[in-house]
């Protein structure tokens, strides 16, 4: 079984463990073939996905291909992962029977042939095609432990709702995660005390309030289960918040969250002594009022065991950003800024950064810091950079910094100085150039950046 994929479900590939076994005498293809356990997972690709010429006959091969690996595991619990990309020019063909008046979702159905062995279930599928897995009860997935759907097109019209899918009430279910809209949280037919992770996230974020929950119902999730270790959310202001009393989940260790911090006071109402890991992406703010960054940063402090904070930051003002930093607790490890997309930076900038570069005879925020990583950084430069690894060499273990500017100082120098075993890499833009010997050709290079990486420096 040590040969089979760690991180993903079996491809039906002949590169891979099962499918390669059978390829190598007629011995070890005797074996994998009478070793249910082999055959236990899967990952189902829509063809359609990369080749628009599939004929119609070898999609329906491709089908009984599926079918054929599922009864191979016998009796084992299955882990399924099915993929079918938006506008795929084969999702018809293979997700629908076009024979038949109601469009059946081919692959769906076969797939719930085999539900009451599901376990581990992972769907990115159209929409409108959710409503197929309201035809099963709790009672015919006794097995299913995690339930992850992901709506590829959430726009599709659908008369399906959420509130009708009774398989989320499955009796072994501990993992929920759902990627789409229209989610309301608390018509959800969830078994809310067993479960130990839960994620909806919206679709079209960020959009209107409609496509996420608000802070109150992020709230009385949380209250509602009480072996939750993982949390996943979008949340918005509330029309008008209730005095509903401080909400404290003892369990809950990892929170990721996007939402406008300002318009919310989520952060006020909220303790987890057991949080180890929070990311939160700071939501484009749609009003003027005050950036009130208070109540995140007493939450923040309070958080004595926190060791992982990701701040997804373009949309926070850097005196925000150093409110955030001075407030941590001592245990914090690892600090990550990004953007909210790929297109925008953090803003974070050089005060930011002197923030937590120590200073003799003067307390320093996050005092055992070990990795630090930056995307798209513009506002801080070469020197505070180097100023800031130099300072902190003693217990740093990795820096990672993508500069979304081009090179101001040449730190690698001084760099030479740092301790063995730092693990640097630091990238910038590289200038535009006058001239290119390839200039003119339609595949001439375009180097994006230059990188610096000090493994080793000696």
């Amino acid at each position: 079984m040590s040969c089979l994929p760690k991180h993903h479900n079996c491809v039906m590939s002949a590169r891979e463990a099962p499918v390669l076994l059978g390829r190598i005498c007629s011995l070890w293809r005797a074996i994998s073939l009478a070793t249910p356990r082999l055959w236990a997972s899967i990952h189902i690709a829509d063809p359609g996905a990369t080749q628009s010429s599939w004929a119609t006959s070898h999609l329906e091969q491709r089908l009984e291909v599926t079918r054929t690996w599922l009864q191979r595991s016998g009796e084992c619990p299955l882990s399924i992962s099915l993929h079918s990309s938006l506008h795929s020019p084969g999702t018809d063909l293979f997700l629908l029977q076009v024979d038949t008046p109601s469009r059946t979702p081919a692959v769906l159905q076969m797939l719930i042939l085999f539900a009451s062995r599901w376990q581990h279930i992972h769907f990115d599928i159209p929409a409108g095609f959710v409503k197929t897995l309201g035809q099963l009860t709790a009672s015919d997935v006794p097995m299913l432990k995690t339930l992850a759907l992901n709506q590829i097109n959430a726009y599709e019209p659908s008369d399906f709702t959420w509130a009708r899918l009774a398989v989320l009430s499955g009796s072994c279910l501990t993992s929920i995660s759902i990627l789409g809209n229209g989610v309301f949280l608390q018509d959800l037919p969830v078994r809310w005390t067993q479960l130990t992770s839960l994620s909806t996230f919206a679709r079209d974020f960020p959009m209107p309030s409609q496509t996420s929950i608000s802070s109150e119902t992020a709230l009385w999730a949380i209250a509602q289960c009480p072996n939750l270790r993982s949390f996943s959310f979008d949340f918005h202001k509330d029309a008008e918040m209730s005095s509903r009393p401080m909400v404290e989940h003892r369990l809950l260790q990892m929170v990721e969250c996007r939402g406008d911090l300002s318009a919310s006071c989520l952060f006020g109402r909220l303790s987890l002594p057991a949080l180890k890991e929070l990311r939160f992406t700071f939501l484009q703010r749609t009003n003027l009022d005050p950036y009130d960054d208070q109540p995140f940063v007493r939450f923040l402090s309070s958080s004595l065991r926190l060791e992982s904070l990701h701040l997804g930051c373009d949309q926070a003002p850097p005196s925000s950003l150093q409110n955030i930093v001075c407030s941590l607790p001592p245990t914090v490890k690892r600090l990550y800024f990004s953007g909210s997309s790929t297109w925008n930076g953090p803003s974070i900038d050089d005060d930011v950064l002197a923030a937590f570069t120590p200073v003799a005879g003067l307390a320093t925020p996050c005092p055992v810091l070990q990795v630090l990583r930056i995307d798209r950084c513009t506002e801080v430069s070469d020197a505070a950079l180097l100023r800031f690894i130099t300072a902190r060499a003693a217990t740093l273990k990795r820096i990672q910094i993508d500069f979304a500017r081009t090179m101001e100082l040449d730190i690698r120098p001084q760099l030479k100085s740092v301790i063995p075993g730092l693990d640097i890499s630091v990238t910038h833009l590289v200038p535009d150039r006058q001239f290119s010997p390839w200039q003119g050709l339609p595949n001439a290079p375009l180097p994006l950046s230059v990188p610096l990486t000090v493994v080793p420096l000696y």
